[in-house]
């Protein structure tokens, strides 16, 4: 038996030695008991989607090894140095066997995987070649997950309670991650023989080992590093005799093929395919953890619909806890913006969002006449036919121009310029998943620019939406940041996701699919792929399950509307185009908070393809440059060339009203 000696933990801060230029590394101990839930104890944060989440909730590592490695530094280490939660005395943490459960004063914790050093560590270490030596040297200490939530304090006992039939240690399994094949074979045949509770530890190993051939977080090379000496014993190793039986379980926790980090979500996406990753994603696990934004991802369509639609959630957020470590005139900000967002229909919920929602559908369906459509039928035709034999780039030359179409529609032609550059600003701080002062700053000021347009514009309105938004302005039971609040939602989903989409038209739809395939199935199958808002959150409004998780009130669950799309399960070959009926996709949500605009994309994607069809052509894109972040798909530049082919000419059309009744999927 050993014991517990420090209790440590951190909080994210500033640091320049970090890739993110952010670090929860530096732990401090703690005085006293302190409370460990699922996602680790209390008031301790990491900084990385690739460290924490609750299958990494508490880092344990031996006092011994850190007076080995102490000798080897020739100076003191304090415990909490290496980041780790629980320093532990006469207990061999690195050599624990993987899912064996160790009880540790109030809390029952489970061995998952061992840590591997990356470059965070090294540049806190200022040891020069860091990740390489402790990796080699075999004593990485432990991650554990959380069965049992409770207290930890420094004195308490750590006692193996349980430990499966066949012994893969932590030590042993750093060979996985760096390609060792018999010890993968070993974890293999665990996870083979265990319980299928008890299979995550193991098959953990097999996923990380994935990350680090793919060059993954972890920053481990793929190459084994030169063997190090085996680590010595520690004084007083763990006793190895059968243990007591183990308690009863609680509900089973998702087998590891449910939670595989598979989607770096907050990686660089600017010259890569982003919809590879994404359909990998989904086809090998419906679920995953992020310990950098908090809450899980869900990825799968049957779990993405059944959140949007129940009556389970909603979009209200109860809190950000992101926010706690910014400095007050920051927090100030981000709950400014926070509260704006919260008017828009498609973040609103109860009575205000069905009153709202219903003002948004009645101007937009207004919105799309046959003027609009043939104002941008004529705006393609003609950029189309100025096109000529040489390099273009599509969107500014095309998909650019005809969103600019339907915002100046909407709002008028002579100030649209001024609108879509202030909802880009607004975009920008959609498009990134970390919390960012600067976008911060400036969709505020962006905002503040959209109320001052509207103040003015609602006096002398040009278009019926703008009279309708100046309608709810002087209405008291709307009033001016509401109208504001829709105007900048339908002048952002108006331009960026529309132009997105006009570029996987450029991007992807051939001259056979134009052929082939029926105009609405080829839309819907370019708005599948698309799907300009990769994600939506929802909170729990109740305790609920979802899938192998229980959320309390007031938990967030990240839906993947693209993972969802790109589901093989209800779409054959995902990231083909097909022809695939009346299928409808998640790219404009599910349920009540469906998208108000999606008629008016529908008939803009249409536009385009009925030009090119009646053209005889496509666009053969040669060079594709996208904006870095995953949560927003937006072209930086899709360069290439029209090729006209003998497709069959086609009549121009003429454009009926549209109306009938709100889609919903």
């Amino acid at each position: 038996m050993g014991y517990v000696i420090s209790v440590n933990t951190g909080l994210i801060v500033p640091a320049e030695f970090a890739s993110r230029h952010k670090s929860a590394i530096k732990k401090v101990p703690i005085e006293g008991s302190v409370q460990v839930g699922k996602l680790g104890f209390h008031r301790d944060e990491q900084a990385a989607d690739f460290h924490g989440g609750a299958l990494q909730a508490v880092y344990a590592y031996a006092r011994e090894d850190l007076d080995w490695w102490s000798s080897r530094l020739q100076r003191p280490l304090r415990n909490g140095i290496f980041g780790e939660n629980l320093d532990l005395t006469h207990f061999d943490a690195s050599g624990s066997v993987l899912a064996e459960k160790w009880r540790v004063g109030e809390v029952l914790l489970q061995v998952m995987a061992p840590r591997m050093a990356c470059g965070t560590f090294g540049g806190w270490m200022k040891e020069k070649g860091w990740a390489k030596r402790f990796n080699g040297a075999r004593r990485p200490g432990v991650y554990l997950r959380v069965l049992e939530e409770g207290r930890i304090a420094a004195g308490d006992p750590v006692e193996v309670v349980w430990r499966p039939a066949k012994h893969v240690t932590v030590a042993e399994a750093v060979g996985a991650i760096l390609d060792e094949e018999d010890v993968l074979r070993r974890i293999t045949e665990m996870a083979d023989e265990e319980p299928a509770w008890d299979r995550t530890a193991m098959m953990f190993h097999v996923s990380n080992r994935t990350r680090s051939r793919a060059g993954g977080a972890s920053g481990t090379p793929s190459a084994s590093p030169a063997p190090a000496p085996a680590p010595a014993p520690v004084p007083v190793p763990v006793p190895v005799p059968v243990p007591a039986p183990a308690p009863a379980p609680a509900p089973a926790p998702a087998p590891a093929e449910l939670v595989r980090p598979m989607l770096d979500v907050f990686g660089d996406f600017s010259t890569q395919d982003p919809a590879t990753a994404l359909a990998e994603a989904v086809a090998a696990c419906p679920f995953q953890e992020s310990a950098e934004n908090g809450g899980i991802y869900a990825l799968r369509a049957d779990d993405v619909r059944h959140v949007l639609t129940s009556r389970e959630f909603w979009s209200q957020s109860s809190s950000d806890q992101r926010i706690d470590s910014l400095p007050e005139v920051d927090r100030s900000q981000r709950r400014r913006l926070k509260e704006f967002f919260a008017h828009w229909p498609v973040f609103s919920d109860s009575d205000y969002h069905t009153r709202v929602r219903r003002v948004a559908l009645r101007l937009l369906r207004a919105a799309v006449t046959p003027a609009l459509l043939t104002a941008c039928a004529t705006v393609a035709d003609d950029r189309l036919a100025a096109m000529g034999e040489g390099s273009v780039d599509w969107l500014t030359e095309l998909a650019n121009p005809l969103a600019r179409e339907v915002v100046a529609a909407v709002t008028g032609h002579s100030d649209a310029d001024v609108l879509i550059r202030l909802g880009r600003a607004v975009m920008d701080e959609l498009a990134t998943p970390r919390l960012d002062m600067a976008r911060i700053e400036c969709a505020i000021t962006a905002v503040d620019g959209m109320r001052d347009w509207l103040r003015a514009a609602r006096t002398a309105p040009r278009t019926p939406f703008v009279a309708g938004v100046g309608e709810l302005w002087d209405d008291p039971a709307f009033g001016p940041e509401v109208a504001t609040a829709l105007l900048t939602q339908v002048v952002t989903g108006a331009h960026d996701p529309t132009a997105t989409a006009l570029c996987v038209v450029g991007e992807r739809v051939t001259g056979d699919m134009l052929t082939r395939t029926p105009v609405p199935q080829l839309r819907e199958e370019v708005l599948r792929l698309a799907t300009p808002f990769r994600f939506a959150n929802r909170y729990a409004r109740v305790p609920v399950h979802v899938g192998p998780y229980h959320l309390d009130r007031g938990d967030r669950i990240n839906l993947c509307l693209a993972t969802a799309n790109l589901d093989p399960k209800h779409y054959a070959d995902p990231l083909q185009i097909r022809d695939r009926g009346a299928s409808r996709s998640f790219s404009f949500g599910a349920g009540e908070h469906y998208c108000p605009g999606a008629p008016l994309a529908r008939a803009v994607v249409d536009v385009l393809l009925e030009s090119l069809k009646r053209l005889g052509g496509h666009f053969h894109a040669e060079h594709i440059e996208r904006e870095p972040e995953l949560p927003m798909l937006r072209y930086r530049t899709l360069q290439g060339r029209l090729l006209r082919s003998a497709l069959p000419a086609c009549a121009s059309p003429s454009y009926a009203p549209t109306g009938g009744s709100e889609e919903r999927f």
